[in-house]
């Protein structure tokens, strides 16, 4: 692992580009409550979602796709060490955030929105930090948000995708059932 307090750091793959990756720091002993997060935690299960970003394809849906994918093989990676999967909290900050919110309302994608699944990852509460978690506002306010990010990884405004903009906002809509932060 990173640090002495690391059992182990597992990688895993969950697509052909070599940043699609997920990292599995497992600490020494029972393992406590599971947390996805983009950074590194501190004994608790932490699986590090990488995903392609603006630059490297990761723009829409590709980086849907990755989030989806990625936290999707938790479960396996769960059960192949002996964690719990069904008590998960997401965390995510920037873009990880907005992707924590996308993850987090996925059980109510139809089947022609990206990530689409008959049974999706789903955690049990979504901590947001510093993310655009209403893309709408994002886009009004695309030269004080990441420089116009929202609008190119969305490729284009609101007015042009609507869909594009509910599909990336899904914690910031109504009737999800988790806990938000």
């Amino acid at each position: 692992g990173l640090y002495s307090n690391d059992d182990k750091c597992v990688s895993y793959t969950y697509g052909p580009d070599p940043i699609q990756v997920i990292d599995c720091h497992l600490p020494k002993g029972p393992f406590a409550p599971t947390v996805a997060m983009i950074f590194f935690g501190f004994k608790i299960v932490v699986c590090n979602l990488d995903y392609r970003s603006i630059g490297n394809e990761g723009i829409y849906p590709n980086t849907f796709y990755d989030a989806a994918n990625g936290t999707d093989l938790i479960r396996t990676i769960a059960h192949e060490h002996g964690f719990n999967s069904d008590r998960v909290i997401v965390v995510g900050h920037s873009a990880g955030g907005q992707l924590g919110g996308y993850i987090t309302g996925r059980f109510r994608l139809r089947p022609d929105q990206p990530g689409y699944s008959t049974d999706p990852f789903r955690p049990i509460a979504f901590v947001s930090q510093a993310s655009v978690n209403n893309r709408w506002d994002g886009c009004d306010q695309a030269n004080e948000t990441g420089s116009g990010a929202v609008i190119s990884f969305l490729g284009g405004t609101y007015q042009m995708y609507p869909e594009r903009y509910l599909l990336s906002s899904l914690a910031a809509s109504s009737n999800v059932s988790v806990k938000f932060v």
